[in-house]
């Protein structure tokens, strides 16, 4: 298996081989995701959501695949994104599917693309570096370079080639006593076991890569430098870009932070953990590489070109946010342990990879380990990881005031100056109010931002859903360091808990801090969001209860049973239930009522704190029994969608909350639906492009004189709504994924689904403007 960096030091697997990711132009690779923000969506993400619609099929699908990591100019513009991508995923899928392909014009294509061509008459790191090289340098300790010294860049010398690659190797096996990076029979006999490193042409998007196929890399099985049998090690060989120029950073930080990152990979190769069923996520291969870029090469910091990660994806299976911006996630659990130092917090990612190797643990199995022969857990140290994430405040001497680890960064002016502030997750904007959000099980946080200086209030989080283990601490920053108010306890399925009399008074910020620690496996296939509720509420002994039902019959039902759960804001309460206005009578959750008779119904519940205090807007859900209904699975009619309308077409994003709000922000959407479902809605951002063989391409350094035009693009992330037959509404605060919408001309896209799965076309309608906040 080999593997490429591109665009920022990123990895792609192959089965067999390393395919280059070329993102069209070199412009496109160094426009970077805005401070905070996501970029927009990659080539195979197109393509992934236009195969699962349905637009093309699977054999059309795996070669625009392979188009994409390639660069390749047959990619329809439809699917052509200025993102720069990891190919990881894509091309182990495109690899898959190969298999299957039934021959013809496609899977011929897709071989053809994949194939490594041979290089009999020099030697090579993968197809990606195998041009003559007619210099060579072995007078370094540890490395065999070959380059051409008249294609060098201008400010870089071989012997900065050379310094760089050595300080690496310096750091990560001489002081941080990782195990040396394996050598084949070839290596030893013909180039005296040095490491092989190519300087050669790698275009102006691709900082180099790693790969475990050349002349001197291939398996080796067991790594004779580690002191157990890895199985499935790897040598391997770099390949290194001659002209470091068109990158976001200066050249020798660019060379700097690369050879530190590749060479971090080398290692993960060289540990056999690349390979076999314990690979780690994309997240800890990638992100872990980036972070011991900050280990090698302190100074560099290319890594704050890739600033902030996506907070809300869970750890366990990152699937939508920058697999290089996690870096900043391995940094703040290690920090706290030490920087640049033996022992320190490097021998956390030391400790992950040595355990990998051994197959004893994979993944967030790993992780805890790792953290527990430190003295802490991975739920402990990501909770207080979310608590330095939030406020980025700067690390202070160690004393008795001033900002202390682990609730700071010792970089945090460096990473606000690069990025900006973190955004929150939602908003409470003042006593009595409360905000709905949802994380996600497997290591995800949330941040809700609550009023500062509104004297003493009570903090609850409720978990409104079936799962998940939720932390919570209400975190107060005074300008000089970092308060904290724990809730008493973790919030389990259906629980709640409070802080009671949190003293707002003198903070600059107030958040409650979450994390969602529920871990469904070692390496989870998929993570569930969970639903939860902050509250902010007068003193306990005035302050009222909020009752939510968590669970039961919606719509109509054939059954004369119904069966409901709920769950109140504040933990140790008691309920009272009725049906169809009766009297509220003493009830526990889950509440079960037989014998219903055929027609509409009315279920409410309230709940009574132990102060006595009583909700007095109760939960209520209504719901129709009919035994006559044809069960939803005979149900083969899509809803259908219509009568879009937008009360502003031209707004401003909200600062703050989710993407669908019932307060006056943004847009109000009205709508008619034929019938009961949920409406999902997307947005489609309008960019410029240049008109290309009559299509309306992304800009490239190509086609940059031709014809304007414009196209639009997916934007990562959805909203959904439930919505009755006839007509509806909801506001749009032009936020998605608990960020704000970038200034710019937007349409929306809208698909409906009802009870029995089925969906409708999707639409595009919708058009308008967001403006800078």
């Amino acid at each position: 298996m080999g593997y490429v960096k591109h665009a920022r030091g990123g990895l792609i697997a192959l089965a067999a081989t390393v395919v280059a990711l070329l993102v069209p132009g070199a412009a496109g690779a160094q426009q970077l995701a805005p401070a905070g923000g996501l970029p927009e969506p990659a080539s195979p993400d197109l393509i992934d959501r236009a195969q699962e619609a349905g637009r093309i099929d699977n054999e059309t699908a795996n070669l625009y695949r392979v188009y994409a990591l390639k660069g390749d100019s047959r990619l329809p513009a439809a699917y052509e994104s200025n993102t720069p991508f990891d190919g990881t995923l894509e091309l182990r899928q495109a690899r898959r599917e190969l298999r299957s392909m039934e021959p013809g014009p496609e899977r011929t294509a897709v071989v053809a693309a994949l194939r490594s061509p041979p290089s009999p008459l020099t030697t090579n790191c993968d197809f990606l570096s195998n041009t003559p090289l007619p210099d060579e340098d072995d007078t370094s300790a540890h490395f065999y370079i070959q380059y051409n010294e008249v294609l060098l860049e201008d400010s870089l010398t071989i012997d900065d080639y050379r310094a760089s690659l050595e300080q690496a190797w310096l750091t990560e096996v001489d002081s941080f006593d990782w195990a040396d990076p394996p050598t084949t029979d070839a290596a030893d006999n013909e180039i005296g076991g040095k490491y092989h490193v190519r300087i050669d042409a790698l275009g102006p998007v691709l900082y180099g890569f790693v790969s475990s196929l050349g002349t001197y890399a291939g398996p080796v099985g067991n790594n004779p430098n580690t002191a157990w049998d890895d199985e499935d090690a790897d040598a391997s060989c770099m390949g290194l870009n001659q002209d470091y120029s068109t990158f976001p950073s200066p050249p020798q930080a660019s060379l700097d932070s690369t050879t530190a990152h590749e060479f971090n990979h080398s290692l993960q190769f060289g540990y056999g953990g690349l390979n076999g069923d314990n690979v780690p996520d994309d997240n800890f291969i990638e992100g872990g590489a980036t972070w011991m870029e900050d280990e090698a090469q302190d100074g560099a910091d290319d890594n704050y070109n890739y600033l902030y990660p996506q907070f809300d994806d869970s750890m366990g299976e990152h699937d939508t946010g920058d697999i290089y911006a996690y870096w900043l996630t391995w940094r703040g659990l290690t920090e706290p342990f030490g920087t640049d130092a033996a022992g320190a917090g490097e021998q956390i990612m030391q400790d992950f990879w040595e355990l990998t190797s051994k197959n004893q643990a994979s993944n967030l199995e790993a992780m805890n380990a790792a953290l527990v022969n430190k003295g802490t857990t991975l739920p402990d140290a990501y909770h207080d990881y979310a608590i330095a994430a939030k406020f980025m405040a700067p690390c202070d001497p160690p004393g008795p005031t001033g900002y202390q680890l682990p609730h700071c960064f010792e970089e945090a002016d460096g990473y606000t100056d690069a990025a900006g502030e973190t955004e929150p997750h939602g908003e409470v904007t003042g006593v009595n109010q409360f905000f709905k959000g949802q994380v996600e099980d497997n290591y995800t946080l949330n941040w809700v931002v609550l009023p500062a200086n509104a004297g003493s209030y009570d903090v609850s989080l409720s978990n409104d859903s079936s799962g998940g283990t939720l932390r919570g601490t209400v975190a107060c920053d005074t300008g000089t360091t970092i308060r904290q108010s724990p809730l008493p306890s973790t919030v389990g399925a259906g629980g709640a808990q409070t802080t009671p009399a949190f003293d707002s008074d003198g903070c600059q910020q107030v958040a409650a801090v979450l994390t969602n620690e529920t871990q469904t496996a070692p390496n989870p296939d998929s993570s569930e969001a969970r639903d939860y509720t902050v509250s902010t509420a007068t003193p306990a002994e005035t302050a009222r209860p909020d009752t939510t039902i968590t669970s039961g019959p919606s719509g109509t039902s054939r059954s004369s049973t119904a069966t409901f759960a709920f769950a109140s804001s504040e933990a140790g309460s008691s309920f009272e239930c009725r049906y169809d206005g009766d009297a509220f009578a003493p009830c526990s959750s889950p509440n079960t009522r037989t014998g219903l008779a055929d027609g509409q119904h009315q279920f409410e519940v309230r709940a009574t704190d132990s102060a006595g205090n009583t909700d007095l807007s109760p939960a209520s859900r209504t719901f129709t029994v009919d035994p006559r209904v044809i069960p939803a699975v005979l149900d083969t009619t899509a809803p259908v969608l219509q009568s879009v309308r937008l009360s502003n077409r031209r707004f401003r994003a909200a600062r703050a909350g989710r993407a669908i709000s019932s307060a006056p922000l943004g847009t109000r959407v009205r709508y008619r639906l034929s019938e009961a479902a949920t409406v999902t809605v997307r947005y489609e951002r309008r960019v410029s492009g240049r008109r290309v063989g009559g299509r309306c391409r992304a800009v490239t350094r190509r086609n940059r004189g031709r014809k304007r035009c414009f196209r639009f693009v997916l934007v990562r992330g959805s909203a959904r709504r439930g919505g009755t037959a006839g007509a509806n509404s909801f506001r749009l605060t032009g936020r998605m994924n608990g960020r704000a919408l970038r200034a710019g001309a937007y349409r929306l896209r809208r698909s409906a689904r009802d009870g029995a799965g089925n969906t409708s076309k999707p639409r595009r309608s919708g058009s308008f403007r967001i403006v800078r906040r």
